[in-house]
């Protein structure tokens, strides 16, 4: 009986060791691990030493009545062997993981609203106060800028227009006729009232106070007081050369029996002969303030005319 008490010793250590074990924590596996092989040792080792020697002390017990035992259990003594070592508890902490930001829907109306969800506020940090510093600016002397200069260029001559006026090819005085033309004796002298245009003349003469309007045979002017069109090219200038040549001096008139006292509108036609002895008919003519016009039938001086036309245009 003495024999089996190393095995209670290590039956009592297995029992230690799996208890002390069964209390740890779950997270601590290593030393779970440790204690429960230490009291798979201990029972190891129990049955190795202290079963062999309980089974011998049976086999050489006399027989005969089996006095009853007195059992007394004593403290089982520890062999003094390698300590243990502690077993050091390692606490690893779980990953790290971003904790994620609850953020508050928008309350919808519904038949039964779901559990609100409140969310945890997380500290706003601090924001760091910023330190404005004005730096006061450097004013650097700039040079002065040159007074600007304005050159004004002379506005663009305008071009002179220089009329070219033809000159007739025959040069007369003042006081002789044209060549070909004789001023006939026994006309009707006449003072101007009012120059219409470059062929046509208000006049009167002795015995006809009331003005009497004169359309000269033979030639046509640009128009300048037709109501029916607007005033056409070189009007004026012939008008203008009109009045310098019948203005302020009295004329003569010859009628031309081919052409008929008056026109449609009631016009004397007539020629008119200046006192120094020039045509005015033919004097427009040649100088290009009027062309040759014939109206209907040949008049008397309309080869004269017409040759001073063509004269003017060469």
């Amino acid at each position: 009986m003495i024999e089996s008490l190393p095995l209670i010793g290590w039956l009592v250590l297995m029992i230690i060791a799996i208890r002390y074990a069964q209390s740890l924590p779950a997270t601590t596996v290593l030393p779970k691990v440790l204690l429960m092989g230490i009291g798979a040792v201990s029972l190891g080792f129990g049955l190795s030493t202290g079963g062999s020697s309980l089974i011998n002390s049976f086999a050489s017990t006399p027989t005969g009545p089996i006095p009853t035992p007195t059992v007394r259990l004593a403290a089982p003594t520890l062999t003094s062997g390698p300590a243990l070592p502690t077993p050091t508890t390692v606490l690893v902490p779980p990953p790290a993981t971003a904790k994620p930001t609850i953020q508050e829907p928008t309350p919808t109306p519904r038949s039964q609203p779901a559990a609100a969800v409140t969310p945890t506020a997380l500290p706003k940090p601090a924001a760091p106060t910023p330190t404005v510093i004005l730096a006061a600016p450097t004013l650097t002397s700039i040079p002065a800028l040159p007074t600007p200069t304005t050159v004004r260029a002379p506005p663009p001559a305008k071009p002179t227009i220089q009329e070219t006026i033809p000159t007739p090819t025959h040069t007369r005085t003042s006081t002789s006729p044209p060549p070909g033309i004789t001023q006939p004796a026994g006309l009707t002298e006449a003072k101007p009232v009012r120059v219409v245009d470059g062929d046509t003349v208000d006049v009167v003469w002795s015995g006809q106070e009331k003005p009497v309007s004169v359309r000269l045979i033979g030639i046509n002017a640009p128009e300048t007081v037709d109501p029916r069109q607007p005033v056409q090219c070189f009007g004026r200038e012939a008008s203008a050369k009109a009045s310098e040549l019948l203005s302020k001096q009295s004329f003569y008139l010859e009628a031309d029996p081919t052409q008929g006292d008056r026109d449609s509108f009631g016009r004397l036609l007539r020629y008119i002969w200046l006192l120094d002895g020039r045509l005015f008919n033919l004097v427009m003519i040649a100088e290009g303030y009027a062309r040759e016009y014939t109206f209907n039938l040949p008049y008397k001086y309309q080869a004269q005319f017409k040759q001073a036309q063509q004269e003017a245009l060469d």
